[in-house]
């Protein structure tokens, strides 16, 4: 291996050290914004160590033909310790910045969907029930005032067909007859 391809590739770990050290404070800056069960963070560290390693073999692959050395995994740590030191804590305001900013645009997004759609379909859904109410009460008001007198009339015209001599007769049969039927129980 060549002195110039031995060069490039310790370029490349440098990157990868310091992509991994970036990426793994993505990571830990999001826990502490949404809190996540700790099974979720085993999985992910295990996912994010997972793909760095697919990702610095990948690169090793393509810069060297896979050949690896132990000074370039010196190189991937330099990397990640240079990060560490120096764009650390920057990156980190960045990002949960970035996520407080997401987080604000997405609850405005939701406030502003409830406030222009939501609020006011369920304004009219509620006057559509209470005009409905006031409908059946108005009409149920209606049919007693109606009802009322024509049911009384209808009493005092049932009282003076029962006086007639052969509508008499026969109310009396059918109540003799349901007293029989009600002792026979």
């Amino acid at each position: 291996m060549s002195l110039e391809i031995q060069l490039i590739t310790a370029a490349g770990m440098l990157g990868v050290g310091f992509l991994l050290g970036a990426g793994y404070d993505v990571i830990q800056a999001s826990r502490k914004v949404w809190r996540t069960p700790s099974w979720v963070q085993w999985v992910s560290d295990l996912l994010f160590w997972g793909v760095g390693t697919w990702v610095t073999f990948k690169m090793l692959f393509h810069l060297n033909g896979g050949i690896l050395r132990p000074y370039f995994l010196g190189f991937l740590f330099a990397g990640s310790l240079g990060y560490y030191l120096f764009l650390h804590q920057t990156i980190v305001k960045l990002y949960q910045g970035m996520l407080s900013l997401i987080w604000r645009v997405v609850k405005s997004s939701f406030l502003l969907l409830y406030r222009v759609i939501l609020f006011p379909l369920r304004l009219l859904y509620a006057c559509l029930i209470m005009i409905v109410g006031a409908v059946f009460w108005f009409f149920t008001g209606l049919t007693r005032i109606v009802l009322g007198p024509l049911r009384w009339i209808a009493s005092l015209l049932w009282r003076g067909i029962k006086q007639l001599p052969g509508i008499q007769r026969w109310t009396d049969r059918n109540s003799d007859n349901e007293d029989e039927n009600n002792h026979k129980d």
